[in-house]
């Protein structure tokens, strides 16, 4: 089966009249999402250090609090890395009113040249990248409030042993208004309407547009988008450090998604 299928089932025609279906997400309430399947997740973002630049005892440091942080952590855990252009937006408009008030002409050339400088870096090298932990609910509660009491505990947790081992977790001052453009920058990449903030939740998230008509591929609001799965079954057993750096400076466009599963014992040692 393509990998096209499973993740967005299958399909004959455009999607244009039926797009919300491909929205999972039913509803965010206290920094937790809850999906149409009855599941809930909260979604950590950890700032990004440069692990080749640490000393020898540091990266061990780093190596051995990940690693404690991986016993504590749910059974199943995905880490998602965005790799997206820089956005030199607030800048250019900083430039722009240094550039407007300057009376010096050649202070003005300057300020010019500059501008011309950063956007052509941000076109060619400029690339920001973003990473999430997204942990799923394991209680038994239905209630997205009561669910949301109880996994702040476990971000919180999480946060404390991430932080140990030197990464630094984002605190944002309205954890669903993060969650929700979050979700936009995926569902809506180019729609303006998603920027409405009057709007309900399916109607912010649901794209204008989809195609899944392709064989290799999805378009979304004109987005073209394709996928690939890589087994675990075909990593080694043992890995050098930093061995996801590949995969995550793959370059602009390219975002990963790790999926952990802690296994049994009685999977993992012959009876």
């Amino acid at each position: 089966m393509k990998l096209k299928n499973i993740l967005f089932g299958r399909t004959s025609k455009n999607t244009d009249g039926g797009t919300e279906r491909l929205v999972l997400v039913s509803e965010i309430y206290g920094g937790v999402i809850a999906l149409k399947n009855g599941k809930f997740v909260a979604v950590i973002e950890v700032l990004p250090l440069n692990f080749y630049l640490k000393s020898e005892l540091e990266q061990k440091n780093i190596i051995s609090g990940f690693a404690a942080f991986l016993k504590t952590a749910p059974d199943e855990l995905q880490i998602i890395v965005e790799t997206r252009p820089a956005d030199i937006s607030a800048f250019c408009e900083r430039l722009e009113s240094y550039y407007n008030s300057e009376k010096n002409t050649n202070c003005r050339r300057m300020i010019f040249e500059d501008a011309q400088l950063v956007n052509f870096i941000a076109e060619t090298e400029g690339l920001s990248r973003r990473f999430y932990i997204v942990l799923p609910y394991t209680g038994q509660s239905s209630e997205i409030s009561e669910v949301a009491a109880e996994i702040s505990e476990t971000a919180l947790t999480a946060r404390q042993y991430l932080e140990a081992c030197g990464l630094e977790t984002v605190r944002h001052s309205d954890e669903d208004e993060f969650l929700i453009n979050l979700l936009r920058n995926y569902f809506r990449p180019f729609s303006a309407a998603a920027e409405n903030s009057n709007t309900d939740l399916p109607e912010a998230l649901t794209p204008d547009s989809a195609d899944l008509t392709g064989s290799g591929y999805i378009c979304i609001e004109g987005e073209y988008r394709s996928y690939l799965y890589i087994s675990g079954g075909g990593y080694p057993t043992t890995a050098g450090l930093a061995w996801g750096a590949p995969f995550v400076e793959a370059g602009d466009g390219i975002n990963i998604s790790f999926v952990l599963k802690k296994e049994s014992r009685d999977k993992i040692l012959p009876k």
